[in-house]
């Protein structure tokens, strides 16, 4: 079980097979459970959905009578702490409005600099994220499996895709239009302070300001005290990162930032968005770097 904390569900298992233990380094087999339930206090106006998880009150989202596979990919889905941020009702929605789809080993799924219409959700097989750059050599970004998710990018920043996934393994794949993602991930989870409550955490010493531009750009104007992590480094360095404190996520226009605070939510972190960025602020609050 995972531990109750206010504003987030519980997760327990009547088939203790596989405990669920969050954030599991190297996890056993998965045996799927035979009854899962997920718990919250659940906002008013929560979407309403039906289909495999169904409400038992209004606080409880049930798994059940599911194949060992679907059950699988779900658990694993549902033990990152993203997903422990959305209400049973939200997550009955996005387990409904999902479809799925089949693709072979070697098979790009989404490519570096295309448009973003839909995130995808690993159900089984691998996948790699590779970044292109223009001059320097591909660089490997992550390896996924089973219950991890990818495309949130460009689908946040409304930018086109940053890098290329492709399987390596054959495998199926669940996949959540951008309309749905806005609906039912990124807009319940995503908290935006203006500059005066951001300031006011920073003061407090419980919060930091991390700049997600390339060092290039944070070099030429940044927010005092900004660590600068550019975000196409972000998965790969977060560990660098204060788990206890807050993460204000800072860019010049807040899309960026928005794609490195679900980025770092999915992580276990507690991030917030600097709204609309540093292009509304007044540039005498800015430092550049010296040497510049």
């Amino acid at each position: 079980m995972i531990e109750p904390t206010r504003g987030r569900f519980v997760i327990s298992e009547t088939d203790t097979r596989l405990p669920l233990i969050w954030q599991a380094p190297d996890p056993p087999p998965c045996h799927a459970p035979t009854t899962m339930t997920a718990s919250t206090s659940a906002a008013p106006g929560d979407p309403d959905a039906d289909g495999d998880l169904t409400r038992a009150g209004t606080d409880t989202l049930t798994v059940g009578d599911l194949s060992d596979a679907a059950a699988c990919w779900m658990t694993r889905m549902l033990q990152n702490p993203l997903f422990q941020r959305l209400s049973p009702a939200h997550l009955q929605a996005l387990f409904r409005r999902m479809t799925g789809i089949d693709f072979a080993a070697g098979e790009v799924v989404v490519r570096q600099g295309e448009p973003g219409d839909y995130c995808y959700f690993i159900v089984d097989g691998r996948c790699e994220i590779v970044h292109e750059g223009r001059r320097a050599p591909p660089l490997l970004l992550a390896e996924l499996s089973s219950g991890d998710c990818f495309g949130e990018d460009a689908l946040i920043s409304d930018l086109p895709r940053s890098a290329t996934v492709t399987m390596r393994t054959a495998g199926r794949l669940m996949r959540l239009s951008r309309a749905d993602f806005i609906d039912l991930i990124s807009g319940p989870m995503m908290l935006r302070l203006n500059h005066a409550d951001a300031a006011a955490r920073i003061g407090d010493d419980t919060a930091d300001w991390l700049d997600v531009r390339p060092k290039r750009e944070f070099d030429l104007g940044h927010l005092p005290g900004s660590v600068n992590l550019p975000l196409i480094l972000l998965r790969l360095k977060c560990a660098v990162l204060d788990h206890r404190r807050l993460q204000i996520c800072v860019c010049d226009t807040g899309q960026r930032s928005a794609v490195a605070a679900f980025v770092l939510s999915q992580r276990g972190f507690d991030t917030a968005v600097l709204d609309g960025g540093l292009d509304r602020l007044d540039p005498a609050l800015l430092k550049r770097s010296s040497g510049y």
